[in-house]
């Protein structure tokens, strides 16, 4: 019965998530994706120069055709589902078979409910991440098969997922370090791993030789040793936080002491799970160690080292929960309704938010597009454009028009000449674009020589943009 109730509460949880995730079906393009649009229109090869990603291009590809941001969510929600509630419970039964059928699947509610995987799986640009979690923990499972007995098939299996994962993402480049923990902790292969790495490994040699060809490389920015060691601290605490937190948050005294204790927490959590508990541990900063040095443990990153930590919790809470009893249900049941009624709070929350950026999205491209038909001039000035949701954290920051405005008016036939911002102005407050210039005399005085239309965004009060004209 204990389980029963458990299971319930976690499924509410999770489904919340899901249809807070759905709720977003109809949020259009917003800021990177409308580059990456025009990017694909003209034909090239690559979005993103720094990138490969086919699949992602297949979805680019479609959108062309008429497709629309609901299929990137599609394939997004669809992939973080079956990893969840298919791939992920059956991975913990083979690192952990004392697990009973229903433990394996609170842990799949639980990377469901999570709120970091709202960025990866909303965001169009995001895409990719969704898919590479799937692929990677379905390499995983197919290494342990192999590892536990099974079939040459699984070993063959698990090279055709890194053969995927390095064709999805660039973060793939970490599955042989995966592999390798997974050979050398869970099976203690010792020297045979280099044997199970190698055909992972082999599969690096045309992937980065078709990189280098592309020019499709890109050098991590080190930004010193403060910095990485504070993003292998918040890592932890980011990915498994029921609430979406921000760097400020982080940066505070109590966020400090909040990520320690995490810290602290999460080793003495894969002691107590032996060796498994160990290479969940390693795996989980394994697959963010690409980008560790540099840009830090965003959401659509910490989405891949979510499902290694959720096992661990999921192990360490069992563990602790068998030794106290009955009361040590008890407990649980009433942290499971705390931790999924938050989860569930959350995601609404950001869902909300999502739906606000997707509405002040379309009311500045459309206001804008409205009124240069009727002036009938084609170039424009846009000020006062909002830039982001203000005050967003790491996990949960929605970029309205950071980028890409020039390249949707360009659709509509219309060409951005400059975009700049109010001076004095809040950028915090405004949601502006803090990268911006603010305009000045000279520039209105260029404005009005040049005969160029002005517009302004300013909010109307009820959570909306209206545009109006700067200049006569």
């Amino acid at each position: 019965m204990t389980s029963r109730l458990l299971l319930a509460i976690a499924t509410l949880g999770a489904a919340a998530a899901v249809v807070a995730l759905l709720s977003c079906w109809n949020v259009g393009w917003l800021s990177d994706d409308w580059v990456l649009l025009a990017g694909a229109q003209q034909g090239g090869f690559l979005e993103e120069l720094r990138h490969i990603s086919i699949p992602r291009r297949a979805l680019w590809w479609a959108s062309m055709h008429g497709a629309g941001p609901w299929l990137f969510r599609l394939v997004a929600i669809s992939c973080h589902v079956v990893a969840s509630l298919v791939v992920l419970p059956r991975l913990g039964r083979l690192l952990f078979p004392s697990w009973p059928v229903a433990t394996s699947y609170l842990a799949g509610l639980g990377l469901l409910a999570l709120p970091v995987t709202f960025d990866a799986v909303v965001w169009p640009a995001t895409a990719a991440y969704s898919m590479l979690e799937l692929e990677l923990l379905a390499m995983a499972y197919a290494h342990l098969r192999w590892l536990r007995g099974g079939g040459s098939g699984w070993r063959v299996g698990s090279v055709l997922a890194t053969a995927a994962a390095l064709a999805t993402w660039d973060l793939a480049i970490s599955a042989p370090l995966v592999v390798a923990v997974l050979s050398v902790l869970t099976a203690a292969r010792g020297r045979r791993a280099v044997r199970d790495v190698a055909p992972h490994a082999l599969l690096l040699v045309p992937w980065i030789a078709l990189k280098l060809g592309l020019s499709s490389t890109a050098t991590l920015e080190w930004l010193g040793f403060t910095r990485v060691f504070g993003h292998v601290l918040a890592a932890p605490l980011l990915a498994l936080s029921p609430w979406p937190l921000n760097y400020r948050f982080l940066s505070s005294p109590a966020g400090a002491v909040l990520a320690v204790a995490v810290f602290v927490l999460a080793p003495v959590a894969a002691w107590r799970s032996s060796r498994n508990g160990a290479a969940l541990l390693l795996l989980a900063l394994a697959v963010l160690l690409p980008v560790l040095p540099g840009p830090g443990p965003e959401a659509r990153y910490l989405l891949l080292a979510a499902p290694w930590l959720v096992l661990l919790a999921t192990e360490a809470t069992r563990d602790v929960v068998v030794g106290a009893g009955r009361a040590g249900y008890v407990v649980l049941a009433l942290a499971f309704v705390a931790f999924f009624s938050v989860t569930s709070v959350a995601s609404w929350w950001m869902a909300a938010r999502w739906r606000t950026a997707g509405a002040i999205s379309r009311d500045v491209l459309d206001g804008v597009t409205r009124l240069a038909r009727a002036d009938g001039r084609r170039d424009v000035v846009v000020i006062d454009a909002p830039d982001r949701m203000a005050g967003w954290g790491p996990t949960s920051k929605v970029w309205v028009w950071r980028n890409g405005l020039s390249d949707a008016l360009a659709m509509h036939g219309l060409r951005l000449v400059a975009q700049v911002h109010t001076a004095p102005g809040d950028s915090e407050v405004l949601g502006l674009r803090p990268s911006t210039a603010a305009w000045t005399r000279e520039d209105r005085a260029q404005w009005q020589a040049s005969n160029l239309l002005v517009l302004l965004c300013r909010p109307n009060g009820s959570g909306r943009y209206d545009v109006v004209p700067f200049l006569p």
